[in-house]
């Protein structure tokens, strides 16, 4: 099946809010908060990444103190938001209209990714089936934000070749930053 085909066909499964759905003030504020906590795990993530595929897997000293400090800025925020202390500027809504359908693709990546990355993490031998439906649902929500987005699957994919290839041809395949 050709991407183009699967986005078509995940449109037909849609059924998440979209144009005419507004979240309240609190939920709205609730969920900045979360996002703000939720934030350093990108940090998070890439470390543990880079220890993997530049460190051969061998943690060091650096990135150790990275994975440190996003993790205790984590809690901060954490405790912060418990006590009410994380101020978000309420002035724009953010996650009204279309947005919200973008809103809620994407945390659907996002616990999608989770429930691949705690299966994996579960056990040595993962089930391949269990994983292959894991992947799906990551594969339906990638598709229906890039449907959201008037993107077309093919052509990300297509783009996303053309710039790893060229990463790869300027030695950038390590690193940081989304502009490599």
């Amino acid at each position: 099946m050709e991407f183009n085909e699967y986005q078509s066909k995940t449109s037909e499964t849609a059924i998440y809010p979209r144009e005419d759905t507004y979240l309240d003030p609190e939920t709205d504020n609730l969920i900045r908060k979360f996002i703000t906590v939720l934030e350093p795990l990108n940090v998070i993530t890439n470390a543990l990444k880079k220890t993997i595929r530049d460190d051969k897997g061998r943690m060091k000293l650096h990135r150790y103190n990275e994975l440190r400090n996003a993790i205790v800025m984590c809690c901060r925020r954490l405790d912060l938001m418990n006590n009410e202390g994380i101020n978000v500027n309420a002035k724009d809504n953010m996650w009204t209209g279309a947005n919200i359908s973008q809103l809620y693709t994407s945390l659907g990546i996002v616990d999608e990714s989770l429930e691949v990355f705690t299966k994996v993490n579960s056990k040595r031998n993962c089930d391949v089936e269990e994983l292959q439906k894991e992947i799906g649902d990551v594969l339906w929500y990638t598709s229906q934000l890039s449907s959201e987005l008037s993107s077309d699957l093919s052509e990300i994919a297509e783009y996303n070749i053309k710039k790893l290839a060229n990463r790869k041809d300027r030695n950038k395949l390590s690193g940081d930053g989304d502009n490599r």
